[in-house]
């Protein structure tokens, strides 16, 4: 399953772009899966993508969170799994890289990602 990152500045239509190859293989039979970052940007997504088509049958859109839970549930670990990983919060004023205290990383005083 190959990984493709489009990068490029704001209102580029690297969205738009996304979901047109997207579309494209659910046209050619695959299960494609596109992660975004945000709730708000998968009914975003969604949207775009119905208003091209009426419906569409397969893939996922999701954020990292939902496609980490269907990993584990593939891998046959329970989704509760996810509360114990290590979270990465950056810090608003510094842009400073915060390991909640909680992780295994932090207990082990493992820093950077």
């Amino acid at each position: 399953m190959p990984l493709t990152l489009l990068l490029g500045p704001a209102n580029c239509g690297k969205v738009a772009q996304l979901i047109d190859r997207f579309a494209e293989q659910i046209d050619a039979g695959a299960a494609p899966t596109l992660v975004v970052p945000t709730r708000p940007d998968v009914e975003l997504a969604e949207r775009d993508l119905l208003v091209r088509r009426s419906a569409v049958l397969g893939g996922m859109i999701g954020t990292f969170e939902d496609l980490f839970e269907r990993v584990l549930e593939r891998s046959g670990e329970p989704s509760a799994a996810l509360a114990t990983l290590p979270r990465r919060l950056v810090g608003p004023r510094r842009g400073r890289t915060v390991v909640s205290r909680r992780s295994p990383r932090a207990r082990l005083g493992v820093s950077g990602w």
